[in-house]
């Protein structure tokens, strides 16, 4: 129980160093960032899917090889377009979550990660047969393919790799905001 709790306080404050790192990189998200860290420093499970009020999150927006087009799912439950992405249940490598529910997702291991993080963003979970609603506290990195073969699960409808143009015009904020992000690198 004393390493879980241990390994539990390290992975919190590894998050919320990497948190500050990005917020000195996106000082203009500053009310989002201080919304985050909040949850993560006031909410002992937050790495857990149980924690009713919201939980970690983590997820990919994984560019092309030639860094023009990003992949996004069409999520089967949401009935949305998103990027693959996943609950931490109990990790506090939020990297590895990503990393995971991009192999589970869309099949894809051949992919570059930068470490920092890329976006952050909160949004709620509609209610659904087994959960109420529910936030996602959502930590994003930028991952670059290395091979764009992709193969779905049962979570989605399809996987297609968007025109980062069209996404920074016309996709959902969070994803608008990524694709811009991507653009001006």
């Amino acid at each position: 129980m004393f390493a879980q709790v241990e390994w539990a306080n390290l992975g919190r404050a590894q998050l919320l160093g990497d948190i500050a790192n990005y917020l000195l990189r996106n000082p203009q998200e500053s009310p989002l960032v201080e919304r985050f860290q909040q949850f993560v420093r006031t909410t002992p499970n937050c790495f857990e899917r149980s924690q009713a009020l919201g939980h970690i999150t983590a997820s990919a927006f994984v560019l092309s090889i030639d860094r023009q087009r990003a992949l996004l799912m069409h999520h089967r439950k949401l009935d949305r377009w998103l990027q693959p992405g996943g609950h931490a249940d109990g990790s506090v490598d939020t990297l590895d979550v990503a990393r995971k529910e991009l192999l589970e997702e869309a099949g894809l291991s051949a992919v570059r990660c930068n470490t920092q993080i890329f976006d952050l963003d909160i949004h709620a979970i509609p209610a659904g047969k087994l959960d109420a609603e529910h936030l996602h506290f959502d930590v994003r990195y930028l991952m670059h393919a290395t091979d764009e073969t992709v193969a779905g699960n049962d979570e989605s409808h399809a996987l297609r790799w968007f025109d980062l143009s069209e996404l920074a015009e016309s996709a959902e904020s969070s994803i608008r905001r990524m694709a811009q992000k991507a653009l001006s690198r």
